[in-house]
C-alpha cells in the first residue's frame, strides 16, 4: 500500500491550476491556524496567489483522506474544514470584492 500527502483542496487546486497556466489569482476563504494550513498557505504564495482575501481561524484546517482500490475507484472520507465555520459577512464582503475587479471566478 502506498500513501501521501499534499496541501490543497478544491479552491486552493483550481487556484494553483490557474496561477500555473498564467491566470492573475485572487483567493477568498479560511484556512486553519495550523501546519496543514501553513503548507498550503505556502505552496499557494511561492506560486504568486494573492491571498489577501485569506482569513486564520482557529479551527484546524480540514483535511479529506482518498482511498484508492486496486481497480482504481476511490473513496473519500472528508474532516470538519475551517472554511465550513467562516462567519458569512466577512467572507461575502470578499467574494463581492472579488467579483467586482475579476473577469473570472471560481467557486
Amino acid at each position: 500500500m502506498q500513501s501521501s500527502a499534499s496541501p490543497g483542496g478544491n479552491g486552493a487546486n483550481q487556484a494553483l491550476a490557474a496561477r500555473r497556466a498564467g491566470a492573475g489569482v485572487r483567493l477568498a476563504g479560511a484556512i486553519g491556524h495550523d501546519p496543514v494550513g501553513a503548507d498550503a498557505l505556502a505552496l499557494l504564495k511561492d506560486a504568486s496567489v494573492d491571498l489577501s482575501l485569506v482569513r486564520a481561524v482557529k479551527h484546524s484546517t480540514g483535511a479529506a483522506h482518498v482511498v484508492v482500490d486496486a481497480v482504481g475507484e476511490n473513496s473519500v472520507v472528508a474532516l470538519v474544514s475551517s472554511a465550513k465555520i467562516c462567519k458569512p459577512g466577512p467572507l461575502q464582503m470578499s467574494c463581492c470584492a472579488i467579483f467586482n475587479r475579476t473577469r473570472f471566478s471560481f467557486l
